[in-house]
C-alpha cells in the first residue's frame, strides 16, 4: 500500500519537476542570445551554492538537516523534444530541508520576500496546489537559474534547481 506521504511527495516533486522542466535555461525568452559556456562541475556546485544560502535562510543553521535526492547534468531540449546536437546541457539539483510543518508556510513566506528583494522573477507564485500543500516557483534573471519550493511531506521543504543551458566548455 503507497502512503499519503509518498504519494504526496511523487506528486509535488513530478509538478515541480515539469515546471522547472519548462522554464530550464533552453525555455526562456533569452532563446536567441548565444549560450554560455561552463563545465559541468561548475554548474553543479552554483546549483549546490543556491541550495546552502536557501538552506540558511530558511533555517538560520549552515547544518540544518537536510538531504541531496540528485544533482547531475542533462541534455537541452528543442521545443518539440529532440535532444541538441551540440552537447547542451542544464543541472538539476533536488534537495530536502528538515522543517516541521508547522513552519513550512512561513519559510515558504520568507523565501518568497527574499527572492522580490533581489529581483527574481516570479514564475508561479504562492499557492497551494489540489491536496493543500504550497509551492513557488522563481528564475534569477541575473544568472537564468530556476528554483522550486515546495512541501513535500510534513517533515521537509523540497527544492528543485536548474541551471540555465550551457555548452560545454571546450578541453
Amino acid at each position: 500500500m503507497i502512503s499519503k506521504r509518498s504519494t504526496k511527495l511523487t506528486r509535488g516533486v513530478a509538478t515541480a519537476l515539469t515546471a522547472l522542466l519548462l522554464l530550464a535555461g533552453c525555455g526562456t525568452s533569452d532563446k536567441e542570445k548565444p549560450l554560455q559556456t561552463r563545465s559541468k562541475d561548475d554548474a553543479a556546485k552554483q546549483v549546490e551554492t543556491y541550495f546552502r544560502d536557501l538552506a540558511v535562510l530558511v533555517t538560520g543553521n549552515p547544518e540544518a538537516p537536510s538531504k541531496k535526492f540528485g544533482l547531475g547534468p542533462a541534455p537541452c531540449e528543442g521545443r518539440n523534444g529532440e535532444a541538441a546536437k551540440d552537447d547542451r546541457f542544464y543541472v538539476l539539483g533536488t534537495y530536502s530541508l528538515r522543517l516541521s510543518s508547522e513552519q513550512h508556510k512561513a519559510a515558504l513566506d520568507k523565501l518568497r520576500e527574499d527572492w522580490r528583494n533581489k529581483h527574481y522573477e516570479i514564475t508561479e507564485d504562492l499557492h497551494q496546489v489540489k491536496d493543500g500543500t504550497w509551492s513557488i516557483t522563481v528564475r534569477n534573471p541575473a544568472d537564468g537559474f530556476n528554483i522550486n519550493a515546495d512541501e513535500p511531506n510534513d517533515e521537509n521543504i523540497g527544492f528543485m534547481i536548474t541551471s540555465p543551458c550551457y555548452l560545454p566548455n571546450s578541453s
